[in-house]
């Protein structure tokens, strides 16, 4: 789970920190391939991130609770993910709408979503791995077979031609 959440959080920050560099077309150096290569990159990682949570509270988090039998053991990592999961979505369609029409995409307006749920993901990513460390009181060959189980639906649901297919909202400008 670590792991997942460093790419996440990495993922992020290359968002973050190249969303700027990327000039819109207000700015000198507009280049709408440039922007729509960054709006397929920000859907994508929206999708990576609701794709994770979506994972978590569809498969691991009932088999976890089940293995305890404890109902609602991990409800404080459902709870933040619903902190942050408009944010998300807002990010998805904005990166979508602009992309067919890149010349009215504006780096603040990206910037602006990012920055209304970004303290909230990193908080909940942060967190949650010491809710999974916690749960080491429980059989360490459940806990596996816990997540092997939800690894298997992840991989099934989230195959590179279903995710490349959903991002195909627009025409992807030609370089």
């Amino acid at each position: 789970m670590a792991h997942s959440h460093n790419c996440l959080l990495r993922s992020l920050n290359a968002l973050v920190l190249q969303t700027p560099c990327i000039p819109d077309s207000t700015l000198p150096g507009y280049n709408p391939v440039d922007v729509s290569d960054l709006l397929f990159y920000a859907s994508a990682w929206a999708k990576m991130v609701d794709h994770h949570h979506h994972t978590e509270e569809t498969c691991m988090f009932p088999l976890i609770e089940e293995l305890a039998n404890e109902p609602g053991l991990l409800s404080h990592a459902r709870d933040q993910h619903a902190g942050f999961h408009d944010g998300l979505e807002r990010l998805r369609e904005y990166a979508d709408e602009m992309r067919k029409e890149p010349e009215r995409y504006r780096t603040e307006a990206l910037m602006g979503i990012v920055k209304g749920f970004e303290g909230s993901l990193v908080e909940h990513l942060r967190e949650e791995i010491g809710e999974i460390l916690a749960l080491e009181r429980l059989d360490s060959a459940g806990l596996m077979k816990c997540w092997k189980q939800a690894e298997e639906v992840a991989k099934a649901k989230g195959k590179i031609a279903y995710l490349v297919s959903r991002l195909a909202h627009g025409p992807v400008l030609s370089r």
